[in-house]
């Protein structure tokens, strides 16, 4: 079942305000380690097509062990604004899919109703609009589903 957009706002935590836009960081339940990158070069990672993205990447150790860590990627064309919308989309889908073992599909269903409680409190109510009319465009980040459009 879906929570309404106001008790979802209430449930939403800030992510912290990055020094770096490229960095690690945990959250939530997420079992790995969490490596961001906010301004990431258009690329067959992310691009106009595809804005944001999670992968679990090897990390090279230097002991020559071997572990894994999430990886997103939010490109650099997204306005500077809206880039920790699109991370904490990531992070939430990634958070169902693998501490709640949920599919890729469905965890990302999931997630879009938390990005746009964040979006709605954390950002002022002119650019939460101009927010909605710029993921549009984007049929993975629309909010359809949830605001029955």
């Amino acid at each position: 079942m879906v929570k309404d957009l106001d008790t979802l706002m209430e449930e939403v935590k800030e992510l912290p305000h990055f020094e770096n836009p490229i960095g690690w960081m945990q959250y939530g339940r997420i079992p790995y380690k969490i490596r961001y990158n906010l301004e990431q070069p258009a690329g067959t990672l992310v691009n106009r097509k595809t804005p944001a993205l999670y992968k679990v990447t090897p990390d090279q150790n230097l002991d020559g062990s071997s572990s894994e860590s999430l990886s997103i990627w939010v490109w650099r064309g997204v306005p500077r604004d809206f880039r920790n919308i699109l991370l904490y989309h990531e992070l939430k889908e990634a958070e169902f899919r693998f501490a709640d073992g949920l599919p890729k599909d469905e965890s990302h269903k999931k997630a879009i109703p938390f990005h746009m409680a964040y979006a709605k409190k954390f950002l002022p109510e002119s650019r939460f609009t101009e927010f909605q009319k710029w993921q549009s465009r984007y049929k993975a980040y629309g909010a359809e589903s949830f605001f029955g459009k």
